[in-house]
């Protein structure tokens, strides 16, 4: 913990947490704030109270935060020295990835394309509601069976016509502002700190957008069917093409992890299982050596995994278990959740690696980023309104029954808080107490989702994290009692500690639970569970009319549409969930939360909750 902390009064006596910046870090920590001075000699913030006591508790969760700027802030002098020149190379490298990306996104829109049938399922539904609504670009007749729709095509050319222009008039200009959000991700990616006030962030910048200005054009003779090839992105990856280095294994890695420190049992035989895995996959890599490619096939490999194994499968590797499935392509599969759990295990080893200087070099960057597959379940799609009936009238809602197996209180706030908030089950298990507070400007309270490696909270995407402010209806019902009550538990305290991070095993338990309360329901749709609330809230976004860019944000889905890329941006990483706010202002997103309505439930039979004691 870093010294110079103190409390002093302010000239109307509140208390202020005042805490000394190490001169080596002033520099970097006023980078890290991003708030236009030279140096930061120190951090300060008010407390909001007179009361020493009270200050002093208050004082706890203000110096983490200090806490965690500092650290970021070191992390730019040891991990990402200030560099004022870039090698002609490393621009070429960085322009051409750009290009390459840029292309193979078009690729992934044209096999896949965008959201056609979401949007006819969501039109269908309210045709049916007899709703009124407006589509700027209507929906075909009917789907085709291959490529994309007349009104996807017609989308993808409206977005080239207007950004085309655009870029080509900041090219002639040498205005690089236009892809500065575009450069802070490639910088990141490449894990570079270039001054932007030197010669060589313009010299990239220009590069950039050079780059943006080919592939717009690329995109656009596609557009009119010339056959416009996509580069090899592998051929430019930060970390391709790179020379082993002997002794610095990805089994070398996890026995170094595994020493640092005592680790959880389970925790270690999960990781052990994915990394042996992985090297029956591609053996026991150097990991600087270890690509996007091989993250890639690995997680193709891992979707090929037959579940559950009767035992004469038991014992094959990985490579044969992908040739056993082309002569059984209909046997069940391994879970998407479980998927996931194989490759954060290598992703954790390798970034361990990077941690402890098993990886050098400015180029390298995590493979496994944005790798994870999507765990909700499409097909399930939302609770029918006589199933919203149906669960939401349960005793567990209208009479207090507190289930055992249901955790509790989790088996009432879960499914509420879905209900209204459309988090994901992992962002809601992972809040703490702290997470909810009162918007400054505002006064009203939000939910603050955002990824916390050293506390285990990790997030689907980068877009995932957000700010989502609390419903009226779980104002009206106790939720903010609920979370004063888990406050007193520790500045520290899990809002659902039975199914946090700290306890992965109750999350998989209660899961279980929810299934089955749901059949006893009569709800016995194997796809829906409570991630299907997830769909509700979603729809219940577009029933009230909200803009589908801000629809997006508060759900944290990640629109690519190139205009999507301008604006607000995070200041360093623990602040994304601030970015919605910065963009679209506290007051509108509350405005939007509180249009959220469900017709077809009556939660008044739902009585306010008193505060319970917590185990």
């Amino acid at each position: 913990m870093y010294v110079g902390m103190g409390l002093r009064k302010n000239r109307y006596g509140v208390r202020i947490v005042r805490h000394k910046v190490p001169q080596r870090l002033e520099e970097p920590v006023a980078c890290v704030l991003n708030n236009g001075k030279e140096r930061q000699t120190y951090l300060q913030k008010s407390t909001g109270t007179k009361d020493k006591t009270e200050a002093k508790r208050i004082a706890v969760d203000v110096l983490a935060t200090f806490n965690e700027t500092l650290s970021e802030a070191a992390a730019l002098l040891t991990e990402r020295p200030l560099r004022t020149s870039l090698m002609q190379s490393e621009i070429d490298r960085i322009a051409e990835f750009y290009f390459a990306s840029r292309l193979a996104d078009d690729d992934e829109l044209t096999h896949e394309g965008d959201d056609d049938d979401q949007l006819r399922g969501v039109a269908e539904q309210l045709d049916k509601a007899g709703i009124d609504y407006e589509m700027p670009i209507p929906l075909d007749a009917e789907r085709p069976a291959y490529g994309l729709s007349n009104r996807e095509v017609g989308k993808r050319n409206a977005d080239l016509a207007f950004m085309l222009p655009i870029m080509r008039d900041a090219l002639s200009r040498g205005d690089i502002g236009k892809v500065s959000e575009a450069m802070a991700e490639l910088l990141d990616r490449f894990h570079l700190n270039v001054d932007c006030n030197s010669i060589a962030y313009r010299k990239l910048g220009l590069a950039v957008l050079r780059a943006e200005v080919r592939a717009l054009e690329a995109l656009e003779r596609r557009s009119r069917g010339e056959p416009i090839d996509t580069p090899e992105m592998a051929h430019f990856e930060p970390n391709a093409e790179r020379p082993p280095t002997e002794g610095k294994t990805l089994r070398g890695a996890f026995a170094g992890w595994k020493k640092q420190r005592e680790r959880s049992s389970g925790t270690v035989t999960e990781w052990e299982r994915a990394i042996e895995l992985f090297t029956q996959l591609h053996r026991d890599l150097p990991v600087a050596n270890i690509t996007r490619d091989h993250a890639r096939t690995f997680r193709e490999a891992l979707q090929d995994v037959p579940w559950p194994r009767p035992r004469k499968l038991a014992k094959m590797t990985l490579p044969e278990m992908v040739e056993w499935r082309r002569t059984h392509p209909d046997a069940p599969r391994l879970s998407s959740r479980s998927v996931n759990k194989q490759l954060g295990g290598v992703q954790a080893i390798v970034n361990w690696a990077r941690e402890n200087g098993m990886i050098t070099g400015p180029l390298w960057v995590d493979p496994f980023s944005n790798m994870r597959v999507d765990e909700d379940d499409p097909e399930g799609g939302p609770f029918e309104p006589d199933e919203l009936r149906t669960l939401f009238a349960s005793p567990i809602f209208t009479a207090g029954e507190r289930p055992e197996a249901g955790q509790g209180d989790v088996a009432f706030w879960l499914p509420l808080l879905a209900l209204f908030t459309g988090a994901r089950r992992a962002e809601l298990t992972m809040l703490k107490a702290t997470d909810i507070s009162k918007d400054e400007t505002t006064g009203q309270s939000a939910v603050a989702i955002y990824a916390d490696r050293g506390a285990g909270k990790s997030l689907k995407t980068k877009g995932s994290a957000r700010t989502i402010p609390v419903h009226p209806e779980l104002v009206r019902l106790g939720f903010l009692d609920f979370v004063e009550t888990a406050r007193k538990s520790g500045s520290d305290a899990w809002l659902f500690p039975a199914v946090s991070p700290a306890k992965p095993t109750g999350v998989a338990a209660w899961t279980k639970w929810f299934g089955r309360h749901l059949d006893k329901l009569g709800i016995i749709d194997k796809r829906k569970g409570l991630h299907s609330l997830r769909h509700n809230f979603k729809d219940a976004l577009r029933a009230a009319g909200i803009a589908e860019d801000l629809n997006d944000a508060l759900t944290g889905h990640t629109n690519q549409t190139v205009g999507r890329s301008y604006g607000a941006r995070a200041r360093h990483a623990k602040e994304r969930h601030k970015v919605i706010v910065d963009r679209f202002g506290m007051a509108q997103m509350v405005e939007a939360i509180g249009r959220v309505k469900y017709p077809s439930i009556d939660l008044q039979a739902v009585p306010r909750q008193n505060a319970r004691a917590r185990a």
